[in-house]
């Protein structure tokens, strides 16, 4: 039998076989190679300001889509706020004249025109970036807007060729000329005199600066040889927060360098004192983006703890315990916040900054309340906070239904505190202190007024004090003390999933707030606040605060928290927006 056909078939086959794996082991490094490529070069253009941008660069603010967002604007809650119509009967009702609605106009028209106009969109329209670049001379110290005006330049990418050109016509001024600087033929426009903008195209990448050094440098930057923002690490570091969002669903980003923020606010006298702040912080980054219904901002500080200055190391230190008030959160809650900032060490700061000594403040304390500031920070904190329930109408004049609340570090020092301030209290006559006992917990109440709405309450549990407005407020907040800790389930519910995580989840500070819901309770309130000013002043809040109603049943609510650990600090801020009726079929 001869063999060697089937042998050669056999072979064959392993040929075929070999070939194919070769083919796809070629194919797949082509699309890893491919994909790889198109992912920089995505990024290279996502970003492109960055390489016309030098290394020093201070601060960047990229706006995205802005011919997009403009054409949006006037169908948005807050573009009809801001709509002439509305802003005319606010003008009139706060007592302004013709003149005042005309020059409301002129600035409406203006800030309109910017990006109504075709031939403006076509110019920035796309991409438009901010950015401090510092004078590589920056000179003697200087106020604040002589070093930023020398150290601003504009960056757009346009869909135009020609840009500079279609930018010239656009400007209609009689100071505008071209004029030569080390080798650049720039565009001079000046506005008025001594107030000169240089122009200046790179392909369809237009340069607005004060400072006609400031575009040569960007050109360095780009060349071969430069080093350009893009290839920072700082900046790099920056993109995976960015990268997170698509691109078109973004509209702003922002990126700080604070080692440069740093030595640039060493130049201006006014800054000075808040420079060492940002010592030890190596980046910054912003994002804010268009969700399914809300607006979503998220921002990230990366830094190195051994180095920061001594008040930031003592609010990371801070953020570490959990949030002991969030059981505390009802369905009637209109607003809630909370930080974990009550530290000896910010109150040290916040007196220096308002130059009180700390001495003439614990002599004070002591004379009326009987403790000093050693006692308040040895007994409260690092956690404080209120909640807004209502605002009810009161015998003389509406008052808010609220909760304060703080943590205790040593409830034997809260204890005396308390014996303070009530005694403190028992020094006016007018003034009869009443307690009970609610929920297992002493009360005291203080009845200022007539009225059972202007009875503050002040008790102490296992590890808060409370504050209330009144005595039925610190009812709902004892009897919520009750409850296990963390958000109870109607108000996760409420929240839903994701922010409910976020919130219970923040560990320095938090901000919960319902506009929709806050609407209908503070009407009354602006009703008898505008009564009071019409019959006083002559002034009417009528229309304001219509607006300002309709404003605000446009967001069901907003919430804020910050988060900080060893290595980064995260920002996030939700927006959330009413869904908007369906237009009716005719």
């Amino acid at each position: 039998m001869n063999h060697k056909p089937e042998k050669a078939r056999t072979i064959m086959q392993k040929l075929i076989i070999i070939r194919r794996k070769w083919l796809m082991l070629v194919l797949v490094a082509v699309f890893v190679v491919a994909g790889v490529y198109l992912s920089w070069f995505a990024q290279v253009v996502d970003n492109e300001y960055a390489r016309y941008l030098p290394d020093t660069t201070v601060a960047t603010v990229n706006l995205l889509h802005l011919a997009r967002m403009s054409a949006a604007f006037p169908d948005t809650p807050l573009g009809h706020f801001f709509s002439k119509e509305n802003m005319h009967a606010v003008i009139k009702d706060l007592g302004g004249s013709r003149q005042d609605q005309q020059e409301y106009d002129r600035m409406a028209n203006t800030a309109a025109a910017v990006f109504s106009t075709p031939s403006i969109r076509a110019v920035f329209g796309h991409d438009l970036t901010l950015a401090l670049v510092p004078p590589s001379d920056q000179g003697s110290p200087s106020a604040f807007v002589p070093v930023f005006r020398q150290s601003l330049v504009v960056l757009a990418r346009t869909t135009v060729a020609g840009a500079l050109d279609l930018f010239s016509r656009i400007v209609k001024t009689e100071g505008l000329s071209r004029e030569e600087v080390d080798g650049l033929e720039l565009v001079r426009v000046e506005f008025e005199p001594g107030q000169v903008l240089y122009g200046y195209t790179e392909g369809k990448m237009l340069f607005l600066a004060y400072n006609p050094d400031t575009i040569k440098r960007c050109l360095l930057a780009a060349d071969k040889e430069g080093r350009p923002l893009a290839q920072s690490s700082p900046f790099i570091r920056v993109l995976g927060l960015w990268h997170r969002v698509a691109q078109e669903q973004s509209f702003l980003r922002v990126f700080v360098n604070p080692v440069h923020l740093r030595a640039f606010m060493q130049n201006i006298p006014a800054l000075v004192p808040s420079a060492p702040l940002l010592a030890g912080v190596r980046d910054f980054s912003l994002l804010s983006y268009a969700d399914k219904h809300s607006l979503e901002t998220g921002a990230q500080a990366t830094y190195e703890y051994q180095k920061l200055h001594p008040l930031l190391q003592s609010a990371v230190d801070s953020a570490s315990s959990p949030n002991q008030s969030l059981r505390l959160l009802e369905n009637s809650t209109l607003a809630y916040g909370w930080s974990s900032s009550l530290r000896p060490e910010l109150i040290e700061h916040i007196l220096h900054t308002n130059n009180l000594d700390p001495e003439q403040v614990d002599a004070r304390l002591r004379a009326q309340f009987g403790f000093d500031l050693a006692t308040l920070h040895r007994a409260l904190g690092p956690q404080y906070g209120f909640i807004l329930d209502d605002m009810v109408r009161a015998a003389l004049f509406p008052a808010p239904k609220m909760s304060f609340f703080a943590s205790l570090r040593d409830k034997a020092a809260a204890v005396n505190m308390v014996k303070g301030l009530r005694q403190a209290m028992k020094t006016n006559e007018l003034i009869h202190e009443q307690q009970e006992q609610i929920h297992g917990v002493s009360v005291f109440s203080w009845p200022l007024l007539a009225d059972k709405d202007a009875q503050p309450a002040l008790a102490l549990i296992d590890s808060l004090l409370l504050l209330s407005t009144s005595k039925a407020g610190m009812v709902s907040r004892l009897q919520a003390a009750r409850q296990p800790p963390g958000l109870n389930s109607d108000v996760a519910t409420q929240l839903g999933e994701e922010l409910s995580m976020r919130l219970s989840s923040a560990n320095s500070s938090a901000l919960l707030v319902y506009p929709q819901k806050m609407a209908p309770k503070i009407r009354p309130t602006l009703h008898w606040l505008g009564g009071i000013l019409s019959s006083t002043r002559n002034i009417s809040l009528t229309r304001i605060n219509q607006a300002l109603f309709k404003l605000m049943e446009s967001s069901p609510l907003v919430l804020a928290t910050v988060n900080l650990d060893q290595h980064q600090a995260t920002w996030t801020l939700s927006l959330q927006q009413a869904a908007q009726a369906a237009p009716e079929k005719h």
